[in-house]
């Protein structure tokens, strides 16, 4: 209220819609002759929560960065307490969009909404994404999260998404915000494809990317470098180790053999130390699982036995597995507060690793509920990542039939296993409707 009384601006009008409404816009640009829509933006995609309230609107301050143009452009307000500026806004763009120019609503990532544009918009956005161009990097990283997260709920092909990034490896810049955006929605791809035949194409998708930032930033630390530095070398390794890249792969095996040999000479930082235990686990599982082992029970420092149980659950081989899972749930070897740790990959890395993790908990519910339900986060941990490792719907639909026999209350893991299930199910869309777009692009 003082705000208003001092600016003379309907500050309270604008301000009660994004604090008495439940989530945050999306603004869906229509194709040509149609009209801006501003929904909620659901994680789930268009009529995923049926309790949403369609009638909910946000006040929307909206800025633009437009291609050659040096001053933001704006603001329109959308849904505005004194009219909407929708019309106004929908005449610049197709000005803008006649001209040939790119344009970026929400310039510098000031408002709280997303936005998706249409496939010829997000086209043109490719050529902006240089991190020598106009768009700053905080504007790009804003396309690429809402690029992936509107792919994701299916508002726009995920196509779309890899189309905005696919010359990221001609660039000559890696700036640690962007690339572990771009990271964390690619990795997240991976997990939802690798199972489909197409798969090795997307990791030579991958490799195409993070290549030349590879090689430019290497595996040991240079003068100069900061604590993102770190964090960014570890995040490509990483990248480079899911694309399969084998000289990357065999270099972290070599550096994990050394490290074992002589930990202090051959020392591994601590911000690499999970990705080149991973990388190194997918050239030599055998050996770097069963070495893993000896070195979680031997080491006394916390960080080397977390990353010890995070890769030791990435196994892919079924005996491994099984013995992981054993080791993990039933030896008494891992803490309760680490159970979760190697379980998080054991229920992850493969279709069949998550299924036979599932099948385990159903088949020992009642011991598994004697052991752990007393431990509220962790019971709740353990039927989260359960039932998150499943794949199909109707997975999904046997595992909440389980829970719903009074015999096998999910108690304190009841919202985890909410969170688990929508996940499965909305992973399961998205490959059905996916799939042959994204197939046909890596073609």
């Amino acid at each position: 209220q003082a705000l208003q009384d001092v600016s003379g601006k309907p500050v309270v009008k604008i301000a009660l819609p994004w604090t008495l409404q439940v989530g945050y816009p999306l603004v869906i640009l229509p194709e040509d002759g149609k009209e801006l829509s501003c929904p909620r933006y659901l994680a789930g995609g268009p009529g995923s929560d049926h309790g949403t309230d369609d009638s909910a609107a946000w006040p929307i301050p909206v800025t633009a960065i437009v291609q050659d143009e040096d001053e933001v452009q704006g603001p329109w307000l959308i849904n505005g307490p004194n009219g909407d500026e929708s019309s106004a806004l929908l005449a610049k763009i197709a000005e803008w969009t006649a001209s040939g120019k790119w344009f970026k609503l929400n310039a510098k990532q000031e408002a709280f909404f997303r936005v998706s544009y249409t496939s010829k918009q997000w086209e043109r956005l490719s050529s902006s994404m240089s991190p020598s161009g106009q768009l700053s990097a905080t504007d790009r990283l804003g396309l690429i999260s809402d690029s992936f997260a509107a792919g994701r709920a299916g508002y726009t092909s995920i196509v779309d998404s890899l189309a905005l990034v696919k010359d990221f490896g001609k660039h000559d810049i890696s700036e640690y915000a962007v690339w572990q955006e771009l990271s964390e929605n690619l990795a997240a791809l991976a997990t939802l494809y690798r199972s489909e035949t197409f798969f090795p194409k997307l990791q030579q998708f991958f490799r195409r990317i993070y290549s030349k930032q590879m090689r430019a930033i290497g595996w040991d630390e240079k003068p100069g470098d900061d604590q993102r530095t770190g964090t960014l070398r570890s995040t490509i390794i990483g990248m480079m180790g899911v694309a399969g890249d084998e000289t990357v792969c065999s270099e972290a095996l070599t550096r994990f053999k050394a490290y074992v040999e002589n930990p202090e000479a051959n020392a591994i930082p601590g911000d690499l130390r999970t990705a080149i235990f991973r990388t190194a686990l997918r050239a030599d599982e055998e050996y770097v699982f069963t070495t893993l082992r000896r070195i979680y029970e031997e080491s006394s420092d916390p960080g080397v036995q977390r990353s010890s149980l995070m890769v030791m659950g990435r196994v892919k081989d079924a005996g491994r597995h099984a013995d992981m899972l054993d080791y993990t749930l039933y030896s008494g070897s891992v803490r309760f507060q680490d159970i979760a740790f190697a379980l998080n990959g054991l229920a992850t890395t493969t279709d069949e690793g998550g299924r036979k993790c599932w099948q385990n908990f159903k088949d020992d519910f009642d011991n598994l509920a004697a052991r752990f339900r007393a431990q509220n986060v962790l019971w709740g941990s353990i039927i989260g990542l359960t039932s998150r490792g499943l794949k199909t719907l109707e997975e999904a639909d046997e595992a909440e039939e389980f829970f719903a026999d009074p015999a096998h209350p999910a108690s304190a893991g009841q919202r985890r296993l909410e969170q688990g299930l929508e996940g499965v199910r909305t992973n399961a869309a998205r490959l059905a409707r996916d799939r042959d777009a994204v197939s046909a692009f890596l073609e």
